[in-house]
């Protein structure tokens, strides 16, 4: 036999050359993605909104129950990064306007005399008073003060009813659970004779206090929050692979993904009778429907659901029985709001890519259903005095 190797024939050389087109085509691949990336400005990164003094912490107002309120009589302004909906101001802005009582809403069947005491203004012949209880959904972060579900649904329920002046009252504040709305409700709502009581509630409304006492200075320290809303990272690190628009996307992706996951796994640790945050928050959610079943006023519980997969695969429908579970046999008129939202894109009803609360779409959602509700169950003529 011949030591000489025989040359590889043509079959073996369309191979080689096969396999080498694969890694090229590949290559080519990869730069167009990148050239497209950068031409249309993707992955595109927002810094969250801007964060002005929000809150007011006085002696007046208890620690050990209530906390704080909004920063009273002022224009509590938020500027976002970017205006990729169309709604905010001119400079990407949204105005939240708050009373004297340091509630959102200029109109308040509350005030506060020259004194600093506080004076319940009197309520008008045919007036229905709504008081609206919950957190920052309630109070509307980033949604116009006409906007909120709680003036839209006062708006719509004063046109099917000319003949009566529909008042609402919003005691939401951001960050507060259900057990401080509760004693909100006890210390201020209830004694302005509302004709129905609504709490929004919020997966986060089981966790303790958003502030709590410094143990050396007695300051409220905000304590570091497991979910902050839409804010998932602003920007990936600054390292030299992450110049590569292909990579940024790749880590928004991840992560994006991770806190997702540890979003879910936390809300749902926090209906288990293991969390004593809950024990407190469902014994408060209780007593607020206690409260208004003692006093003959309807009380409406609106579960607002996590604005992610909103469809069969949402991920938290056992904690929203849970919830459901703890009103049956009360007084409350449960309404989930998961339904009213299925089907629809999770990002197309934030504020802001930031800011993952519900958009002025979802209040308006909200608002119609829930005035539809009252108009049903509240009667058509209120005797006057």
């Amino acid at each position: 036999m011949s030591s000489e190797q025989s040359s590889p024939g043509p079959t073996a050389k369309r191979r080689h050359k096969r396999l080498l087109l694969i890694p090229l085509g590949l290559l080519v691949g990869l730069l167009l993605a990148e050239i497209g990336l950068k031409v249309i400005g993707q992955p595109q990164f927002f810094e969250p909104h801007s964060a002005p003094a929000q809150f007011l912490f006085s002696e007046q107002i208890d620690p050990a129950t209530i906390g704080y309120v909004n920063k009273p009589s002022t224009s509590i302004r938020f500027v976002y990064d970017g205006n990729p909906r169309g709604y905010f101001g001119s400079q990407n802005e949204v105005d939240h306007l708050t009373n004297a009582m340091g509630f959102r809403g200029r109109l308040f069947p509350l005030d506060l005399g020259s004194d600093g005491n506080e004076i319940l203004l009197p309520k008008r012949p045919q007036a229905v008073r709504l008081a609206f209880l919950g957190d920052s959904f309630t109070f509307g972060e980033g949604v116009r003060d006409q906007d909120t579900f709680a003036q839209v649904t006062a708006a719509n329920l004063q046109k099917q009813w000319p003949d009566r002046i529909v008042e609402a009252a919003n005691y939401g504040v951001g960050g507060h659970n259900t057990f401080q709305a509760f004693h909100v409700l006890q210390r201020w709502a209830i004694k302005t004779d509302p004709d129905a009581v609504i709490l929004g509630f919020v997966l986060n409304d089981a966790e303790p206090p958003i502030f709590a006492p410094d143990p050396v200075s007695g300051r409220p320290v905000r304590r570091q929050l497991a979910v902050e809303q839409g804010r998932f990272g602003s920007r990936p690190p600054d390292r030299l692979l992450y110049r590569s628009n292909i990579a940024q996307l790749v880590w928004r992706f991840c992560a994006q993904r991770q806190q997702t996951d540890s979003t879910i796994d936390h809300y749902r640790s926090l209906y288990t009778d293991a969390n004593p945050s809950w024990k407190t928050n469902r014994a408060a959610l209780l007593g607020i429907v206690e409260s208004c079943q003692q006093r003959q006023i309807p009380c409406y519980v609106l579960l607002f659901p996590v604005l992610y997969k909103l469809n069969e695969d949402y991920p938290l429908k056992d904690v929203h029985e849970r919830i459901k579970k703890s009103l049956a046999g009360t007084h409350a008129t449960f309404i989930d709001l998961l339904p009213l939202l299925m089907d629809k894109k999770a990002a197309d009803l934030w504020v802001h890519p930031t800011d993952h609360h519900p958009n002025n779409e979802v209040h308006a959602l909200v608002a119609k259903t829930l005035a539809e509700q009252l108009a049903r169950d509240l009667p058509e003529n209120k005797p006057t005095p």
